[in-house]
């Protein structure tokens, strides 16, 4: 229990925090940069939901090579739009900072 109040307040200061250094438009243009498969991207990023331990699922889940996956998450992570965090069973997952609509423009 105390942990999910942790969990939770830490979850309200990266949303507060992401609003001042990447406003959703900013995480769009890296996560798309000059991609075709816009919205399987998109997907991706979203699918980045702390719930998801394994690449592989997000991968086939919107349609990418898991390869190019691995290295986008490495990427992501190093400039802070997602961060790993652990599920409920205590599995390393990623999380996002934010939610993309899944539109192409």
């Amino acid at each position: 229990m105390k942990d999910e109040i942790i969990i939770g307040k830490l979850d309200l200061i990266i949303r507060l925090l992401r609003n001042i250094v990447f406003p959703r438009e900013k995480v769009r243009e890296i996560v798309v940069g000059k991609r075709r498969n816009v919205l399987n991207w998109i997907k991706v990023y979203n699918l980045c939901d702390g719930e998801y331990s394994k690449q592989g699922d997000i991968a086939k889940e919107a349609g990418v090579d898991e390869g190019d996956l691995s290295v986008e998450l490495r990427r992501w992570g190093k400039i802070g739009i997602v961060f790993k965090v652990k599920n409920k069973e205590g599995d390393e997952c990623y999380k996002a900072i934010t939610y993309l609509d899944e539109k192409e423009e």
